[in-house]
């Protein structure tokens, strides 16, 4: 990963798509226009209450391109709804082929197959975001919150299967395997478990992180836009107060997206860190269950590579640490700069920004000590590795020879 890792990597309701407790229930009619060639779709939701009776309806019509164009950009969104395909649609020719093929009507029980899909449709994607693409006129921002809150529910079950695999292939092979060449095939499903495990959670964490880079970067040109105001010498007072205004506001927005994204990465990083720690010590484990001649033998490799990724991501880890800590030591020097001296708690709030500012400075002296820690670990292991294979090349030349 590059060195800067806010660069690459936004917002995600704590709640993923989660609707409001539904009181209502969708009701579908569908009728074909033997003159427009379409489906006629009605909608009705009622809802009574014991004071007030509500009902509301939407009416569109539809062609058989149109209703598969819709059924695509819903499979996208909920993958779970490319199991419930469209009943058989009449014939609809486009471009050129409006000349040379007539356009079907609709026959047999279509429309009763349509309504029963329409219900199938809701009960797997939700009444709120059916409705919005189907029926509703939605916002932009509104809309494409939906669709990352949906994605993102997708990657976490992908997280969550490919984890569990991994706990599994581990399982199997720490318990069932009766000698090191069982074992070591093993490590091999082991590995590829893992790996598709990293890849899940990368796509989980780059889906997340994704909005609030892009909202940092709207913050960034914001802050550009008012500073482009403030540097013109003929801007009068007002204006210039107003502008002052924009840019301490967007400044704001800029810190909190930066903190949310520096908060990922963090969590990212000790994700990994905790698995490759379990994966190393399953590996000592299985090291002086068969013996560490034979395992440095047909695993040391495999122990070394582990070892590797792990202190690897630890460094990784500090690294994103010490960002977050410079990044709030920033924060609150911005803080300290904005207290109103003639305020009777000033004192007091720039005593406690100080002390903030103090203990943080420490914690990024400390997490440079364990950075230097896990480098000497690294120049070791790396060391190590150089005489294993030495010893290797050598054990090897010499069966040769004999």
């Amino acid at each position: 990963m590059d060195d800067d890792i806010s660069n690459d990597w936004v917002p995600v309701k704590d709640t993923v798509f989660k609707e409001d407790k539904i009181t209502t229930k969708l009701i579908f009619s569908v009728c074909w226009n033997y003159q427009e060639y379409k489906f006629a779709v009605t909608c009705r939701r009622h809802s009574r209450t014991y004071l007030t009776e509500k009902e509301e309806a939407w009416t569109l019509g539809l062609g058989s391109y149109q209703l598969m164009c819709l059924h695509s950009q819903l499979c996208d969104v909920v993958p779970q709804l490319s199991h419930y395909p469209l009943p058989q649609l009449p014939y609809e020719p486009r471009g050129v082929w409006c000349f040379i093929y007539d356009r079907e009507q609709a026959e047999g029980n279509v429309c009763t197959e349509l309504e029963k899909w329409f219900q199938c449709a809701v009960d797997v994607c939700g009444q709120k975001l059916f409705l919005a693409v189907w029926f509703e006129e939605m916002n932009d921002s509104e809309y494409y919150d939906q669709l990352n809150d949906w994605k993102i529910k997708e990657f976490e079950e992908q997280v969550d299967i490919a984890r569990e695999r991994v706990i599994n292939v581990a399982h199997l092979g720490s318990e069932h395997a009766v000698n090191l060449q069982e074992l070591c095939q093993d490590y091999e499903l082991e590995d590829k478990a893992f790996n598709d495990w990293c890849r899940a959670l990368t796509a989980l964490y780059n889906a997340k992180l994704h909005p609030f880079i892009d909202l940092r970067e709207i913050a960034n040109e914001k802050m550009r836009i008012a500073k482009s105001h403030l540097a013109d010498p003929a801007l009068g007072p007002r204006p210039k107060a107003e502008h002052t205004k924009k840019l301490l506001h967007w400044d704001g927005q800029h810190s909190e997206m930066q903190t949310i994204i520096l908060d990922h990465y963090v969590s990212f990083y000790s994700t990994i860190y905790s698995f490759l720690s379990d994966m190393h010590s399953r590996m000592k484990k299985d090291q002086s269950k068969f013996g560490k001649a034979s395992f440095t033998r047909l695993a040391s490799s495999r122990l070394f590579r582990v070892e590797g990724e792990k202190l690897n991501v630890k460094l990784q880890h500090l690294r994103a640490q010490s960002k977050h800590s410079s990044h709030e030591i920033t924060c609150t020097m911005k803080l300290m700069a904005n207290i109103d001296s003639s305020t009777p708690d000033a004192n007091d709030l720039l005593n406690s920004h100080e002390n903030k500012v103090y203990e943080l400075k420490c914690r990024m002296l400390d997490l440079k000590i364990k950075v230097l820690e896990v480098e000497v670990k690294l120049a070791r292991l790396k060391k190590e590795v150089s005489a294993h294979n030495i010893k290797e090349s050598e054990l090897n030349l010499r069966q040769l020879v004999f």
